[in-house]
């Protein structure tokens, strides 16, 4: 399922402004309202996490950092708008509550799970979301497991859905990671684009788009992709869906072998003309050598020798998922004539833009 790009979503808003961080001792106030109006708190970086606001306001260091999965962090901003509306908040690290004025209206128990909440707005209201300590949470027993883990500390984390980013002695500096690190975005319930799946394939001279779109409208609907366009048509359960053929399509390549073209895909409906979303053309096969125990990877038919490293972050102390944070480290990576970079599952996963860049890169 292809992430929807802002411009495909137009009334799509984040909320980036305006909010701010109060520290407090583990379950200290059940709700916004029980927190004093002259309780400390600061201006937040948001998408961020804690570290990062304590880091811009001098209060945090990174190669002496303080333990902050010991207390809860309550982030409070105030929305306004009328009707209803989706509140997305696309990572929250790690057990946290939302709340829209005093009630709760969701809970999130892992750090890299979306999670949407349909509200009704009437005016001015707060949105607030805490992020109860872990620490307590950890020194738990947990369940017995068959193999005890030697890489992160202590062993109780891997019952959560979180990094070890901040508990893995050796590896990197004990900075947790806690706080909103995602983007927390708000559009109309009724939006006009709701869900897309994209999926390229190349055949050694013919690009293949196949498309599956929900949509508000009854079309009709019609993509374009490298000048060729094809109208979708509505299956049963209403959803909109077909398949572009592209003749003698610039195939993507690693930068290694060639070039890592990539081809805008636009959605056409109820007069408008939408960019969905952007595609490369690729077949890759896994080479298991004459005798069968081989592993190696063919791209457009072609061996490749991949080399390369193991990303981990830019920045361990905010964990960015903007552009600007991404391009240096790949283009460094680049220069050094890397054609593939290893995401590890024990730490994060990166942004779009992430993803976005290695495909332009050819990596």
């Amino acid at each position: 399922m292809a992430r929807i790009p802002d411009d495909a979503a137009p009334s799509r808003r984040y909320l980036t402004q305006d909010w701010t961080l109060a520290t407090s001792a583990p379950d200290a106030f059940a709700s916004p309202s029980e927190i004093p109006a002259d309780h400390p708190s600061r201006a937040a970086i948001v998408p961020g996490t804690v570290a990062a606001t304590l880091r811009q306001h001098g209060q945090f260091d990174r190669d002496a950092p303080e333990p902050l999965e010991d207390r809860d962090h309550w982030y409070r901003a105030p929305i306004e708008g009328r009707g209803r509306e989706t509140l997305r908040f696309a990572g929250l690290a790690t057990i946290a509550d939302i709340f829209l004025d005093n009630e709760k209206i969701a809970t999130s128990s892992s750090m890299f799970v979306e999670t949407d909440v349909a509200v009704d707005l009437n005016g001015r209201h707060e949105l607030a979301i805490c992020f109860r300590a872990l620490g307590p949470l950890l020194a738990l027993p947990g369940k017995r497991a068959r193999w005890r883990p030697r890489m992160v500390t202590p062993a109780t984390l891997r019952a959560f859905r979180t990094t070890f980013f901040g508990h893995m002695p050796g590896w990197c500096p004990p900075v947790h990671a806690v706080g909103p690190w995602r983007q927390i975005a708000r559009e109309p319930v009724n939006k006009p684009l709701r869900t897309l799946d994209l999926r390229s394939s190349y055949d050694g001279a013919n690009g293949v788009l196949d498309i599956s779109i929900e949509h508000a409208g009854d079309g009709p609907l019609a993509v374009e992709c490298a000048g060729v366009r094809a109208t979708l048509e509505q299956n049963a359960e209403g959803v909109f869906a077909g398949r572009l053929t592209i003749p003698n399509i610039a195939p993507w390549w690693p930068h290694t072998h060639g070039e890592p073209a990539l081809h805008d895909v636009f959605l056409t409906a109820d007069g408008e003309r939408w960019r969905i979303g952007r595609t490369g053309f690729r077949n890759i096969e896994i080479d298991l050598d004459v005798d069968g125990k081989g592993f190696g990877l063919r791209v457009n038919g072609v061996p490749v020798f991949c080399r390369g490293a193991v990303w981990t972050t830019p920045d361990v102390t905010a964990l960015p998922c903007a552009r600007d944070a991404y391009e240096p480290w790949l283009r460094l990576a680049l220069d050094a004539n890397m054609n593939m970079l290893r995401v590890g599952g024990t730490m994060v996963y990166e942004g779009d833009a992430f993803y976005q860049l290695c495909d332009e890169l050819g990596i």
